[in-house]
């Protein structure tokens, strides 16, 4: 397949995971993990004219080989890494976290976030950065003065806050309450 429908099939498949599984005709479990062959099927129901079919393996080797992985598969199952902004809250495991960890935002939204914290808004977590770069490169996607902000997890934890591994840059948090953030600018 060519590169164009490979990416077409990856954000699909993001898609399908992360917001709308009711549109692909599938469910997710409570924690976020649908059968590869339904999810598969379900893939291939909506683009019959590709070359060829697509298969489990492919989709491994799509996340494999993608700059930042945003599915993980076990057994048989597969489901998106983070990202989720479906009705039903993914239960994720929690973990630590580095001692610091990044978001990066504009000059507006900092007025607010130093008032109430990180809130998930209309994601199910807030999503941080393991690096102070993927943060700035996160935060430029909407402003060009990026005001990076960094939570310390560590008071955080120990004041009971909770950490979820979203992938290799990406972590996950309920919310991260304004006193366990720093800003600066980038």
């Amino acid at each position: 397949m060519d590169k164009k429908t490979l990416i077409t099939i990856s954000k699909e498949v993001s898609y399908a995971l992360r917001h709308a599984p009711e549109e692909f005709g599938i469910t997710l479990d409570p924690e976020g993990w649908v059968n590869t062959d339904e999810l598969v099927n379900a893939i291939n129901a909506r683009h019959k004219n590709l070359p060829e079919p697509v298969t489990a393996a492919l989709l491994q080797k799509l996340n494999a080989e993608a700059e930042k992985q945003r599915w993980e598969f076990a057994r048989d199952e597969v489901r998106a890494l983070y990202g989720h902004s479906t009705n039903e809250r993914i239960v994720k495991q929690t973990a630590t976290p580095p001692a610091q960890l990044w978001h990066g935002t504009n000059a507006e939204a900092w007025k607010q976030i130093s008032q109430t914290g990180l809130m998930p808004m209309n994601r199910q977590y807030v999503h941080l950065s393991s690096t102070r770069d993927t943060a700035l490169m996160v935060g430029r996607r909407r402003t060009s003065k990026v005001i990076m902000l960094c939570i310390d997890t560590e008071k955080a934890l120990a004041a009971g806050h909770l950490f979820y591994h979203g992938n290799q840059d990406t972590w996950l948090a309920d919310a991260v309450p304004a006193q366990f953030i720093t800003a600066e600018n980038e």
